[in-house]
């Protein structure tokens, strides 16, 4: 799982992530997103999402195919999309060098795979910011949000890292809006999960979210995953 490489770059480079890190409920849904998310949001819908949103939890990891990212409420009183949180993103470089989801500009997607070209195989990317949703449209989200740092490497190599980013460079911009994209991918994977006709609620078992990675089936269902264990190996 991109989980574990996660986490174990995480121990070693960003130690004050790596303990937010470790106390996340970790779900997977094995599934592309676009493929199983909502396409419109009735009216009453998004006013609901707006004013009422809450992570299940006050940090959760989701993994899909595209990613993996952990979201952290600020307070427990946080409510609604219209809220600021924490994201912390992770992707892996292969992926990212075969999809479109950085930019639709030629320039710019040239200017990623020439940073990817240059990274040792197995690289994955982290991200770490902000991210809030002021307006849900009825075919999608309009998010906001800022790019505090970014780390590349695998858990034996740091390839780079930098913080105090300039907002305004093509590539920054570029990074800031594939993170939220991911960002936004997974808040959306939680609402899907809590709209199904038979949710019976997100698992409460102290134990079991602290020893257990659980899976998410596309019918929105939750069940312990039997392949993974929590911990990297």
């Amino acid at each position: 799982m991109l989980f574990h490489k996660f986490l174990t770059m995480a121990e070693k480079y960003l130690p004050h992530a790596a303990r937010r890190i470790r106390t996340a409920a970790v779900f997977r849904l094995d599934a592309a997103p676009h493929k199983v998310l909502d396409k419109t949001w009735p009216e009453d819908k998004r006013q609901r999402l707006l004013a009422h949103f809450k992570l299940p939890y006050p940090v959760i990891a989701i993994e899909d195919q595209a990613s993996c990212v952990v979201l952290a409420d600020p307070s427990q009183y946080t409510r609604g999309l219209r809220a600021t949180r924490c994201y912390i993103e992770c992707v892996g470089t292969d992926p990212m060098s075969d999809s479109a989801a950085f930019s639709d500009n030629i320039d710019d997607k040239a200017l990623t795979q020439e940073i990817i070209d240059e990274l040792p195989p197995g690289t994955v990317m982290v991200h770490l910011g902000h991210i809030s949703c002021p307006e849900v449209r009825e075919t999608g989200f309009g998010v906001t949000g800022d790019l505090a740092g970014i780390i590349a490497g695998t858990p034996e190599h740091l390839a780079f890292a930098m913080r105090y980013l300039d907002s305004d460079h093509p590539l920054v911009m570029q990074m800031l809006g594939a993170a939220l994209k991911n960002a936004m991918t997974a808040i959306e994977e939680v609402i899907m999960v809590q709209d199904q006709p038979g949710f019976a609620g997100w698992p409460t078992d102290e134990h079991a979210l602290r020893n257990n990675i659980f899976d998410i089936t596309t019918d929105g269902r939750i069940i312990v995953n039997d392949q993974y264990e929590r911990q990297p190996s």
